[in-house]
């Protein structure tokens, strides 16, 4: 019988814990995503990105840089391309970014979404993790309640008419 060394103990727990995280990414219904200087091209995204963006592979997200997730152009007018170096460097700078963005999947339809954008740096490597979340429904949601109220904003006066 092989007795279990401290190496053996600390291999043990190194996986156990690349195990929780992986799980972590992998499980994550938001979708999750990294990617690394110089090109900025994605170098890994959770089931979550590969659903939200329509990617059919890892391989097939990690060819993606941010510029072809998205339109030519953000609602804004600026070209997306150039926005997002400003939007990376941002985050490279102050730690993380958060903001808004118009995303395309690799089919071609457009959504809104926001994206949070974290520094981090593993063993000196520096590179981004991304948080991106689809928010159509929310913004439809707002919408309505501006609608809701506006129309009691102008119905509100023949109401009080009938009470």
């Amino acid at each position: 019988m092989k007795k279990n060394t401290g190496k053996a103990f600390l291999n043990d727990d190194i996986r156990a814990s690349e195990e929780k995280y992986r799980s972590l990414f992998d499980g994550s219904r938001d979708a999750l995503m990294t990617l690394a200087p110089p090109l900025w091209r994605f170098t890994s995204g959770n089931p979550a990105a590969l659903a939200l963006f329509g990617a059919k592979t890892g391989r097939e997200f990690e060819a993606c840089t941010p510029g072809d997730l998205s339109p030519e152009r953000q609602p804004d007018g600026r070209l997306s391309a150039e926005k997002a170096r400003e939007m990376i460097a941002g985050a490279m700078r102050e730690g993380s970014n958060f903001f808004e963005w118009t995303h395309k999947r690799l089919s071609g339809g457009e959504f809104p979404a926001t994206v949070l954008l974290t520094r981090v740096e593993v063993a000196g490597n520096v590179f981004l993790q991304a948080t991106v979340r689809d928010i159509r429904e929310m913004m439809n949601k707002c919408g309505d309640i501006i609608l809701i109220s506006f129309e009691i904003s102008i119905m509100s006066p023949h109401l009080r008419q009938v009470i």
